[in-house]
């Protein structure tokens, strides 16, 4: 983790990044409805007090939104990618990019 990229918790200690998740926001967790929604989150826990924070991630600069959106959701299973390009919140360039993930999946063009 760069230092410009340092989590402080309110504790002191310095988080360590987790991972990448997506989380599920606005809609049943049993149902895949149109309103659901889908953010993707670094996570960050405290090693000393097991706080938990959530970041939205930074989108690199030399990376397009496609080129993004497949990094992001490489291991997104494929019921949530589809939600998503579903979704027509989402820019053409991240739609494109998750096409082009269910078609390395499947071996296949969509």
């Amino acid at each position: 983790m760069a230092a410009e990229e340092e989590k402080r918790c309110s504790c002191g200690s310095v988080m360590t990044f987790s991972g990448r998740q997506t989380l599920h926001m606005n809609g049943s967790p049993f149902f895949m409805e149109t309103s659901t929604r889908f953010a993707p989150v670094d996570v960050y826990v405290c090693p000393r007090c097991r706080k938990v924070e959530f970041y939205l991630p930074k989108c690199p600069e030399e990376e397009s939104l496609e080129e993004n959106a497949m990094r992001l959701y490489a291991k997104t299973p494929e019921r949530e990618l589809r939600a998503l390009l579903a979704d027509p919140d989402y820019p053409p360039e991240v739609h494109r990019g998750i096409r082009r993930l269910l078609e390395q999946r499947a071996g296949h063009e969509l």
